[in-house]
C-alpha cells in the first residue's frame, strides 16, 4: 500500500525563464503578479539598494540563483518565493536604479547592446506548481526554511492567507496615525506581524490575555481562522493612539524610544485589559505613559512582565500592584520581574 497521500501530493515542473519574460510580465496584464497578501517589499533604503545591484551583477555574470517558486493557475503565474529577485530585475530593465561598474553608475539603458543581450537571455531556474493550495504552499514555505529556527511572523507570514492574518494586514498597514503615535514606525515590518496579530487577536476577541504573540498557541486556539471584528479592533487601537499621542507631546520623547512601545507588553496589554472593561481609564493611563517615558523606576518596573507569563493571573496580579501603587505611593511592591532593561529583539514563543 502506498504511503502517499494523494490529496496532498504537488504538481510540480521544473522550467527555465529567460530574464526578459520575468521583465516583460512582471504585473503585466495579470500573468506574472505578486499576491496581494504578499505585497511587502524588504529591500530599502541603502542596504536593499546595495542588495538589487549585487543581485543584478550576478546575473550579468551567470552566478548561479536560486529556483524561484511560481504557482501556476488558469494561465496566469502567481510568485511565491522569489518576489525580491524578479522585482529587481523588472526595476532594473525600466531604470529604476542603476549598478556600480568600473567606469561608474549605469543603468539598463547604458549597458551596451550585447550586454542587455546577455541580461536578458539569462536563463533563470524556476519551480512551478500547478494549482497549488494556499495551504500547501504555506507547507512548503515551512519545509524550505527548516535549516533555521523560524519564528511566529515568518509563520504567520506561511499562512498570510488565513483570516486572522488577513484581517491584521489590512486593518493595520497603512494606518497612518498608528504609524505616527509608533515614531513613524513602519507598521508592515514583517519581523513585527506577530506583535500585531497578538493586538488584533485579543481586541478582536475581547479578551486581553489572547494577545499572545505564539504562533502556536494562537493556532492551537483555532485563531488562524478568526473573523476579525473590525470595529472592536479600530476602536482600541484608536484608544491607545490617543495615549500616546498625548504622551509623546507631554514627554517630548524621541521617535526611537516611541518606536519601543509598539511591543504589546511594554504597556498596551496592561492598558488595554483595563481599557475593555472601563473606557474611562485613558486619562489614567496617559498619566502612567507619561511616567514610564519620563523614566519613572517604579512605573517600569511594576508594568514588567515576562512574556511567557501571559496569562489571566499574572495580567491582574500586575495590574493590581499597579494600581496600588497610584493609590498609595508608598505602598511596598509586591509583583516585579527583573530588572529595567528592555529587549527590543523579539523572543521565540514567548507569550
Amino acid at each position: 500500500m502506498s504511503v502517499i497521500d494523494a490529496s496532498r501530493r504537488m504538481r510540480t515542473t521544473e522550467q527555465r525563464f529567460p530574464v526578459e519574460w520575468f521583465c516583460t510580465n512582471y504585473n503585466e496584464h495579470d500573468i506574472l503578479r505578486v499576491p496581494e497578501s504578499q505585497r511587502l517589499w524588504a529591500w530599502n533604503h541603502k542596504r536593499g539598494l546595495i542588495k538589487q545591484q549585487k543581485f543584478i551583477d550576478s546575473v550579468l555574470h551567470n552566478y548561479p540563483i536560486p529556483n524561484v517558486i511560481l504557482n501556476h493557475i488558469g494561465g496566469r503565474y502567481s510568485i511565491y518565493d522569489g518576489r525580491h529577485r524578479i522585482e529587481t530585475m523588472h526595476k532594473f530593465y525600466h531604470n529604476q536604479f542603476s549598478i556600480q561598474t568600473q567606469e561608474g553608475p549605469k543603468f539598463f539603458r547604458d549597458l551596451s547592446e550585447l550586454d542587455q543581450e546577455r541580461f536578458l537571455r539569462r536563463e533563470l531556474p524556476a519551480t512551478v506548481c500547478n494549482g497549488a493550495s494556499n495551504i500547501q504552499l504555506a507547507d512548503v514555505f515551512i519545509r524550505l526554511n527548516s535549516g533555521k529556527q523560524l519564528n511566529s511572523s515568518d509563520l504567520y507570514w506561511a499562512h498570510r492567507d488565513r483570516p486572522l492574518v488577513q484581517g491584521t494586514i489590512r486593518l493595520l498597514y497603512g494606518w497612518d496615525r498608528l504609524s505616527q503615535c509608533f515614531g513613524r514606525l513602519d507598521i508592515s515590518r514583517r519581523s513585527d506581524l506577530a506583535n500585531w496579530i497578538a493586538l488584533v487577536y485579543g481586541l478582536s476577541t475581547g479578551t486581553p490575555w489572547n494577545m499572545t504573540t505564539s504562533y502556536i498557541r494562537i493556532a492551537e486556539m483555532g485563531g488562524l481562522d478568526h473573523e476579525v471584528d473590525e470595529s472592536r479592533v479600530i476602536r482600541g487601537i484608536e484608544a491607545l493612539c490617543e495615549i500616546m499621542e498625548k504622551a509623546n507631546a507631554t514627554s517630548g520623547v524621541s521617535e526611537s524610544v516611541q518606536k519601543r512601545y509598539r511591543k504589546i507588553t511594554v504597556f498596551m496589554i496592561y492598558f488595554l485589559a483595563e481599557y475593555m472593561n472601563d473606557s474611562s481609564v485613558t486619562a489614567k493611563w496617559t498619566d502612567i505613559l507619561v511616567r514610564h517615558q519620563q523614566g519613572d523606576k517604579r512605573i517600569k518596573r511594576l508594568l514588567q512582565l515576562k512574556y511567557n507569563r501571559i496569562v489571566k493571573e499574572s495580567i491582574q496580579a500586575l495590574l493590581k500592584s499597579l494600581n496600588e501603587y497610584l493609590e498609595n505611593p508608598s505602598v511596598s511592591e509586591c509583583y516585579s520581574d527583573g530588572d529595567d532593561e528592555e529587549d527590543d529583539d523579539e523572543e521565540e514563543e514567548e507569550s
